[in-house]
């Protein structure tokens, strides 16, 4: 499902992005950088690693970084779950 995006949920979603930043790691096993990624998640943001590539994310959905295992696998996109905290965000008026 594709949304328009309006100006009040980019500046959530940004500072969304500025809280959990952007998670680039090599050579680290899926479930550590998950861990990592987890710890800097605010209450109510889900992070997960797909096993497939999707090629839309649904609202409220954001990749957030990457994760290569060994230098010739490819890249597992390592995405958040925001809905939950941005309706959080939302019924708070930020």
């Amino acid at each position: 499902m594709n949304h328009t995006i309006s100006s009040v949920d980019f500046q959530r979603a940004a500072r969304l992005g500025a809280i959990i930043g952007y998670h680039n790691y090599a050579q680290t096993g899926i479930y550590d950088a998950l861990d990592r990624v987890r710890a800097v998640c605010p209450v109510g943001v889900v992070a997960s690693i797909p096993l497939s590539r999707p090629t839309e994310l649904p609202y409220g959905v954001f990749r957030v970084g990457q994760v290569r295992v060994h230098p010739h696998d490819r890249a597992y996109h390592i995405i958040v779950n925001a809905h939950d905290w941005l309706a959080a965000e939302l019924e708070a008026g930020r």
